[in-house]
């Protein structure tokens, strides 16, 4: 890894809340109005161009914000993929790295799971950060 790139994954696991310590399952988001516990059969996801993962963040759930706690959801991203370093070492240090392959989707293709549930892409930050 890169110096820059170690230096935002530091940066960014001491700066933002730690969602990947956070994904423990909320039971309240589970139960049913009669207080039945539902039955979530997890889906799988597939991640291209998936950046620092707000996407992904947004399938998984389990975090607050704007003062409320968006509960826990049936999706496990498996894969996800991004080019950019910095964005890669972000992705870790918030989701974790285990699922993560990083360089062109060209090279890793061959690691793709042999199916999943959902398949999610980002687009290109930088045709709407820099253009």
């Amino acid at each position: 890894m890169s110096r820059d790139a170690t230096q935002a994954a530091q940066a960014t696991s001491t700066s933002l809340p730690q969602f990947a310590h956070r994904l423990a399952d909320d039971e309240a988001s589970r139960r049913r109005p009669c207080g039945r516990r539902l039955s979530l059969k997890k889906h799988t996801v597939v991640s291209l161009f998936s950046g620092c993962g707000g996407m992904d963040l947004g399938f998984l759930g389990g975090f607050p914000f704007g003062g409320k706690f968006y509960g826990r959801l049936p999706f496990d991203v498996v894969w996800a993929n991004d080019v950019d370093e910095l964005a890669c070492a972000t992705y870790a240090a918030n989701l974790g790295e285990g699922h993560l392959h990083r360089g062109s989707i060209v090279d890793v293709t061959d690691t793709l799971p042999a199916s999943a549930d959902v398949v999610i892409g980002g687009f290109p930050c930088q045709d709407v950060s820099i253009n």
